[in-house]
């Protein structure tokens, strides 16, 4: 009882996290909430977990510092032009890992479970509002993606106002769909729930026509098939067997991607489908399509790489469509140096200590995920691997493992 006391998180920092933590779930929260407001909840978060029962050290501020390693080295290369502004968005980007950490710390499963639930369900929210706002507006989500608030504002916060995720947000549920999942199999959630809340997600990605995230969400439904408790070690043969089927079967993929773009109703991925069978089949059509156009913007990045392979040069035009090929092309090998300080860092806090329990190969799948999607995306997911995973880590804890 007494560790239970000293482990609980005030009911107030629990409300202000879980007010906090909705801006990933739900835009529309976060296009609504005065940046006042924003400020003022950041503040108080950062007093919270470093005072009081559950609190942080400085020891693990530190421990943090290596995640965010690009965007220190980024400062030797540029000079911020607003020194309070970067400092804002400094503090925004370190929240959340801190969280993260914080939860970890509290080890106190029931309040923290009940946080995971209340942000997975408005994440569920905001996969139905997507669906219809798709439904309404076809493509708004991927509009969304390169979409400007300041650029084209109506368009924007009607979008918005709609609750409809954009490119962050269908690339957060399919990193999730691994724990979604974990918990169907191992019956945390009524079977029901579960299927519903999974269909969900599916019918979401489909209607959102990210071709990438539809692809991985296939990779996350990949768990399926291992054991119930499975490790890293079936992640490795099944990623060693895929290539294997892959150089063996590639045209067989080809025409298979070909059927499918021919039966699939949104042109968008249908045109990605196609692009894909062209680029399997060696088809010369394939230099047209989409697959070219993202090698092409890939190509950039890896020339500015070899006009500066040692130092970078982050005034070179970059491809701006892979956030591990952008770093490398901005900062050469100190790019590569940092990315690996930055995933090392991340394993080592959020992943590696809970390689005993039986979800241990889901949050694995998530990383891997996460690790591919830096490849071929722009982003880091660092809100999903730092906060969500924690969160759901510490909620279905077992003591025995």
């Amino acid at each position: 009882m007494n560790i239970l006391k000293k482990n609980t998180i005030p009911v107030i920092v629990q409300i202000a996290i879980v007010i906090y933590a909705l801006r990933l779930a739900l835009p529309v929260w976060g296009f609504y909430m005065p940046a006042m407001v924003n400020a003022a909840l950041l503040a108080f978060l950062y007093v919270a977990i470093f005072v009081g029962r559950v609190r942080l050290r400085a020891i693990d501020f530190l421990a943090v510092i290596p995640i965010f390693s690009v965007e220190i080295l980024s400062l030797f290369y540029e000079t911020p032009s607003n020194i309070a502004i970067y400092i804002y968005k400094i503090a925004q980007l370190f929240i959340f890992p801190l969280l993260g950490l914080y939860l970890i710390k509290s080890d106190n499963h029931p309040i923290v479970r009940r946080i995971f639930y209340i942000v997975s369900i408005a994440y569920l929210v905001t996969c139905v509002t997507t669906y219809f706002g798709c439904l309404t507006y076809p493509a708004a989500s991927r509009a969304l993606a390169t979409m400007s608030e300041s650029e084209d504002y109506d368009l924007y916060s009607l979008y918005t106002s709609m609750n409809i995720g954009s490119f962050s947000f269908v690339y957060a549920i399919v990193l999730m769909l691994p724990l979604l999942i974990y918990l169907v199999r191992d019956k945390r959630l009524n079977i029901i729930i579960g299927v519903i809340a999974l269909l969900m997600v599916v019918i979401t990605i489909f209607v959102t026509e990210y071709a990438t995230a539809l692809l991985f969400m296939i990779v996350a439904f990949m768990s399926f098939i291992f054991p119930k408790n499975f490790s890293t070690k079936h992640i490795i043969i099944t990623m060693l067997t895929i290539l294997v089927i892959y150089w063996g079967a590639k045209d067989y993929l080809g025409h298979a991607f070909d059927v499918l773009a021919t039966n699939v109703d949104s042109e968008i991925l249908a045109e990605r489908f196609y692009s894909i069978s062209d680029l399997l089949l060696g088809d010369e059509k394939s230099v047209e399509g989409d697959i070219e156009s993202r090698i092409e913007v890939y190509e950039l990045s890896v020339k500015a790489f070899e006009a500066s392979p040692i130092w970078g040069a982050s005034g070179i035009n970059v491809g701006g469509h892979s956030f591990f090929l952008d770093n490398l092309g901005k900062y050469g090998c100190f790019g590569l140096i940092a990315m690996i300080f930055m995933y090392s860092s991340l394993y080592k806090l959020y992943f590696k200590r809970y390689k005993s329990q039986p979800y241990s190969g889901y949050i694995l799948l998530t990383f891997f995920i996460a690790l591919a999607l830096a490849i071929l995306n722009p982003k880091d997911n660092l809100a999903i691997l730092t906060f969500i995973v924690p969160l759901f880590t510490v909620a279905f804890k077992t003591e025995k493992a």
